[in-house]
């Protein structure tokens, strides 16, 4: 099983870093307890989560600024690069299922065959 979790990394003071994104943010809340929008970047991580030790598969941070298409994009990728990733077996590739974190709880999955 691989969870994919895209979540966004606050950088409140950042203001001329390459690639700086407004990113929106639901935790921690403002003061008013509501989600904000802030500088920031995106990422998506993958682990292997069924093993003796979870393995991170895939990292990466991207930018809405630069070269940016979707985040389905950005997820098809993670899905494409654990999926073509050197430490998976014929027996992991064989059913793969991929469990995505939505910002909502919610879980879309997707299997894989060799």
């Amino acid at each position: 099983m691989v969870a994919v979790d895209p979540v966004n990394f606050e950088k409140p003071y950042t203001e001329k870093l390459e690639g700086v994104s407004t990113v929106y943010k639901s935790t921690p809340p403002d003061r008013n307890g509501e989600a904000r929008l802030t500088p920031g970047y995106p990422s998506i991580t993958a682990q292997v989560v069924n093993t003796r030790i979870p393995t991170t598969t895939y990292a990466e941070w991207f930018s809405y600024t630069t070269d940016f298409v979707s985040e389905n994009v950005e997820i098809q990728k993670t899905f494409d690069a654990t999926t073509n990733g050197v430490m998976l077996t014929t027996a992991f590739t064989a059913f793969c299922l991929y469990v995505l974190e939505t910002s909502g709880s919610a879980s879309i999955s997707r299997s894989a065959s060799s």
